[in-house]
């Protein structure tokens, strides 16, 4: 798949700036990030100018887009580009403001999970993330303040507030990557019953799924056949739980897998 996290994030957060780049830009997520942290620096640089005029701030980029889509902040930018952690702060900041579907859907999974006990992975298939100790985490955290400061050690209370950050990081990210290999798997469902229909079981192996792709292997004879509906059955998997807009499905042929 082609950017299969970062489109899925568009769609689940339903963030305007990332839908808009991917449905009417360039597409380059990496460049509309870079003009998000660093406004400064891109001052009058299209978003589809920046990989060309600035690659250093578009690789730069990178860091605090994983970090804020994978629930990190400022400390994460901090260790990942080696500044202050006052400059990582501002990219930060930027990043917030300039994504806000993704800022709002991280506050509103950190309150669920907080009060649920679990993170709903994708709605389309009602899978869930159960947080294992959750109920003796909301008896800690719905002490009264004296209780819990007086019952609890420094150390005890710090491994308590961090499991809450540990889960606010999960309700952040546990939606694109579960949904994602939701998406793999429906994929290759599809794929696989058509494999069955057509008399190639056997012919054609799935051999394994690594992350966001496929690897199959067949006869040099069925070539022009396999590879164009492989890409057609992900698309149409990706199709069913990504509704806002299209993941699309890049095939790679070889001797031997390729990535």
């Amino acid at each position: 798949y082609s950017a299969l996290e970062s489109r899925l994030g568009a769609d689940i957060y339903n963030d305007e700036a990332m839908l808009k780049e991917y449905l009417e830009g360039s597409g380059d997520i990496h460049s509309l990030v870079a003009k998000a942290c660093f406004p400064n620096e891109l001052e009058g640089i299209s978003v589809a100018e920046v990989k060309n005029t600035r690659p250093d701030l578009r690789k730069k980029a990178k860091a605090p887009e994983f970090a804020c889509q994978f629930g990190g902040g400022p400390g994460a930018i901090s260790d990942a580009l080696g500044i202050s952690k006052e400059e990582a702060k501002i990219i930060y900041n930027n990043y917030l403001a300039a994504f806000k579907g993704i800022t709002e859907f991280k506050k509103r999974g950190s309150a669920f999970v907080r009060q649920n006990g679990y993170v709903l992975i994708c709605e389309h298939t009602g899978h869930k993330l159960y947080w294992e100790d959750f109920k003796k985490w909301r008896e800690i955290e719905d002490l009264p303040e004296y209780i819990y400061k007086r019952e609890y050690s420094e150390a005890e209370r710090k491994e308590h507030e961090g499991a809450a950050a540990k889960w606010d990081r999960m309700a952040l990210n546990a939606p694109t990557q579960g949904s994602g290999i939701a998406i793999l798997k429906l994929s290759m469902t599809l794929f696989f019953k058509w494999l069955c229909n057509e008399g190639y079981f056997n012919k054609v192996l799935i051999c394994n799924l690594v992350h966001d792709e496929s690897v199959i292997e067949y006869p040099e004879e069925l070539k022009d056949i396999v590879v164009p509906k492989l890409k057609e059955y992900m698309e149409k998997g990706a199709s069913v739980l990504c509704k806002k807009l299209p993941i699309p499905a890049v095939p790679e042929t070889g001797l031997h897998w390729i990535h």
